[in-house]
């Protein structure tokens, strides 16, 4: 051991890996905490604590290969996160604004930054243009506070995001064009090169990529290490790809976000290791080599490179400002949704620092320009960063007081597990319903039959329901576990609803009928003759995250039913966890209850709908679903309303249909009384879907499309 410690010599940067990896995470754990009681954003604390210790501070460490991967990697991070968790249903709804934003936030800093360095600064038109595209564009450097807020799938958040990609991709095609220029090989070829490029690019993106991962999640669905190894792989795949095409890395990131979004739900497993290791090494690793950058010697240099550094940071931060207030008179927004606009769209990195060193490299800017642009970069940073802490603060509170989710009580779902290979299936189906934020445990049953084999039976069930706990636990979801020994199953499920006050009970599919069962029923059967619970039987044959559309079926005078309105919530709940589209497909005045609800209590929820009797369902859903579609089956109890002898084939006719498809058969919650007076819809004020029928031919193209 002692040769070993006279070996280790201490020297300034230090270049020991064990001890510059062992100083990053003393400060990635301390920084924060500390910068926290100061009443300054940790975001902020890491960009100071990057200045201090870098190498224009004390120089502890130096801004070396290492340091530029891991910042590299947290950068991506960023961008691919943010593509990641929007909602891309509100994206598209916003997109419009999002591409008018983004022209804004980028023509008006761009205009302001050509005629301050030409008119004041009397740089050469090229020079000017360059700094007008350093002034354009910006870098989400705030986005993981918009995050941990909760704000994230806020309208305004989201038309940020899309007018930053394109105000950052429009910098980076014309700094394409300046490098053209500089390098003189501007012609059609090079314009044709460049189209072809963004074709091929897009083309990769969004037909290959989602393809590749729907192949790769439904094939090696149970590793789930190589899941996120794979994740990544695509993320730096993107990267390449972009910089081929002629672009930043960044844009290939996000780019990998919006095309993986669908197949990744914020609820999973994979979300959660993406975020947790994200947000604990690599993004705060981005943000100590921002302020590793910075050369504080700049603001001793003298007088006129201060003016220069004053003059390109108020620029900078007035003409963002200038976007942001144009775009709240547009939008009709607040103060406060405009300060988060503002705030996200400050802050320069990654892109800035792209434009300033082809600029500097090719001699066009000067060492002064290069020190003032870094400067500038502390100096955005640090605003963006505390105008989004501010603003986003009270934009979370406005949110959660103006635009609340539909009022519904607190979930208590149970769900009976016995074999582990199907277990994972209905935990991760609980997480999709299961209202976010609850604090109702989710209960994991296993129920032990009663005979001499009954205390070895409780103590081989201690262990799975350990695995169901630990994997619910991991979410941050609260979860119980719970053991039944009882004469048959179902009485024993039954008793644990009613003790447990359960109003979710979630189930896997049987496909094979015992003797006994045929003549005295299923499991099922005799669970929904002695509950009125909601239940879920699930046939699952691929990942839930692999579900592009959901196809609800909607039985005739299902909405005079008492469990209407939670059926149609927990639809919807899953739609939003899957990034899946929706679409009705049933009875004329059902459809209309639907299309009620959608339009009243969410805001008008993008659905399609599609008439038919109970009878032509299946013939029409064949028609536009394919295998990576769910089918969401309401069924109904014997004797309800709306139950009936065809109703209760439908599951079977269906999984017999669609084999390769997920399959939810859905038993509503049922009312003591069975019938209630039309869910507070009366039947005059339904709205007639008379057209629906002339509507279905451009709806099965739009689905084919």
């Amino acid at each position: 051991m002692t040769p070993l410690l006279l070996s280790f010599h201490f020297h300034m940067p230090l270049e020991e890996p064990i001890a510059v990896f062992g100083l990053v995470l003393i400060i990635l754990l301390v920084a924060p905490l500390l910068f926290s009681r100061m009443k300054i954003p940790g975001i902020i604390g890491l960009i100071i604590s990057g200045v201090l210790i870098g190498p224009f501070g004390f120089g502890v460490l130096a801004r070396d290969s290492v340091v530029e991967l891991f910042s590299t990697i947290g950068i991506l991070y960023i961008m691919f996160l943010a593509g990641l968790e929007l909602e891309l249903n509100e994206f598209l709804k916003n997109r419009v604004r999002s591409i008018i934003f983004g022209l804004l936030t980028f023509s008006v800093p761009f205009l302001f930054g050509f005629a301050v360095a030409f008119k004041l600064l009397e740089y050469p038109p090229t020079a000017s243009f360059i700094v007008g595209l350093m002034l354009a564009s910006h870098t989400l450097l705030a986005y993981p506070i918009a995050s941990k807020l909760g704000i994230h799938k806020n309208r305004v958040v989201m038309i940020t995001v899309g007018g930053t990609i394109l105000a950052d991709s429009l910098v980076l095609i014309l700094l394409a064009v300046v490098n053209g220029l500089i390098e003189g090989d501007i012609g059609i070829y090079f314009w044709i090169k460049l189209l072809l490029s963004m074709m091929a690019f897009l083309w990769i993106l969004f037909y290959v990529f989602p393809r590749i991962g729907r192949w790769f999640f439904k094939n090696i669905e149970s590793e789930k290490n190589s899941q996120f190894i794979f994740v990544l792989t695509m993320v730096f795949i993107a990267a390449i790809l972009a910089e081929i095409a002629g672009f930043e890395a960044i844009i290939g990131a996000f780019m990998c976000g919006l095309a993986l979004n669908r197949l990744i739900p914020a609820e999973s497993p994979l979300m959660n290791r993406l975020e947790f290791v994200g947000n604990s090494i690599f993004i705060p690793f981005f943000l100590l080599s921002v302020g590793m950058m910075v050369d504080v010697q700049v603001f001793m240099s003298g007088i006129s490179l201060l003016i220069l550094v004053g003059l390109l940071t108020i620029t900078a931060i007035s003409s963002k400002w200038i976007a942001a207030y144009i775009s709240q008179k547009s939008f009709h927004l607040n103060a406060t949704q405009r300060n988060v606009i503002f705030g996200l769209s400050n802050a320069r990195a990654a892109a800035t620092i792209a434009v300033v060193l082809v600029g500097y490299n090719a001699g066009i800017l000067s060492d002064d320009l290069l020190n003032a642009s870094i400067a500038m970069v502390l100096v955005t940073s640090l605003v963006g960063s505390l105008v989004t802490e501010k603003a986003g603060k009270k934009l979370a509170q406005m949110q959660n007081k103006y635009n609340p989710e539909p009022e519904v009580p607190d979930d208590r779902i149970l769900i009976p597990v016995s074999n582990p290979a199907t277990m994972e299936y209905l935990l991760d189906f609980a997480l999709a319903i299961r209202k976010p934020g609850g604090s109702c445990p989710v209960m994991a049953l296993t129920v032990i039959k009663d005979t001499n084999n009954a205390r070895e039976d409780v103590r081989q069930s201690r262990e799975l329901l350990h695995q169901a706990i630990h994997y619910l636990t991991s979410f941050g979801v609260p979860a119980e576990a719970v053991t039944r020994i009882d004469m048959n199953v179902a009485n024993g499920i039954v008793r644990a609803l009613n003790e447990r006050t359960a109003n979710e009970l979630i189930m896997g599919w049987n496909d094979k009928l015992s003797t006994s069962e045929f003549f005295f029923g299923t499991t099922l059967d005799r669970v929904l003759k002695n509950c009125t619970r909601m239940v879920y039987v699930l046939k699952q044959q691929q990942p839930w995250n692999t579900n592009e559309d959901i196809f609800v079926t909607v039985p005739a005078l299902s909405h005079f039913e008492t469990g209407f309105t939670q059926w149609v919530d927990k639809a919807i709940a899953m739609a939003k966890h899957l990034t899946a589209r929706l679409h009705f497909v049933g009875d004329e005045q059902g459809l209309a209850a639907v299309h009620h609800r959608l339009t009243h209590e969410y805001g008008k929820f993008p659905a399609h709908y599609l008439a038919c009797s109970l009878l032509e369902i299946p013939e029409a859903i064949e028609k536009i679903a394919d295998s990576n579609d769910l089918l969401f089956v309401i069924s109904a109890r014997k004797g309800t309303l709306s139950g009936s002898d065809e109703l209760d084939s439908l599951p079977r006719k269906l999984i017999g249909q669609f084999p390769k498809n997920n399959i939810v058969t859905v038993f509503p919650f049922q009312d003591e009384d069975t019938i209630r007076q039309s869910q507070g819809y009366p039947i005059t004020s339904l709205p007639k879907f008379n057209s629906l029928r002339r509507l279905n031919k451009n709806w099965l193209q739009s689905k084919k499309s």
